[in-house]
């Protein structure tokens, strides 16, 4: 008996740091180097980026990630990114999901942002799409939403 008490401890212990980093929570909640990228060149699948470029604030749409293990409920903001100093575009291409809330007057904000980029179904509803084309935004039709770190570099 003794001798198999060793093994499934050992299977045991795995299985747990196989979930931690999966789930990315202590001690594996870090992040990879994230890769300065285009607008234009960003996928659904690439787990860390950094882009720039001018965020449009006609719209503060927010939502709340529920509580999970090990990290607290929080609130996140949505708002396009557009190619820097562009202040008139309305075809979104990338749609960010930051945990910092907008400042309350402005309507535009050159940014940096470093997060990982998925599909927009994890935050985008289509009453939110509906809200921006109200305004007279248009989404393309494989837009990326970047879903920005919490520990985020500040802005320039």
């Amino acid at each position: 008996m003794r001798k198999l008490a060793i093994p499934f401890a050992l299977l045991g212990l795995g299985v747990l740091l196989f979930f931690l980093w999966v789930v990315r929570l202590p001690p594996f909640d870090g992040h990879p180097e994230p890769v300065p990228t285009a607008l234009a060149d960003l996928r659904f699948d690439q787990d860390a980026v950094r882009v720039e470029g001018t965020a449009h604030y006609a719209l503060k749409v927010s939502y709340e990630v529920p509580a999970r293990w090990g990290r607290p409920a929080h609130t996140r903001w949505l708002f396009p990114l557009f190619e820097r100093q562009d202040t008139m575009g309305r075809f979104v291409t990338t749609m960010i999901s930051s945990p910092d809330a907008p400042e309350r007057l402005v309507s535009f904000e050159d940014m940096v942002v470093e997060g990982e980029a998925r599909k927009p179904q994890i935050a985008m509803t289509a009453s939110v799409e509906s809200a921006f084309q109200d305004l007279g935004y248009t989404f393309a039709e494989d837009y990326v939403l970047v879903v920005a770190y919490l520990d985020e570099a500040p802005s320039p």
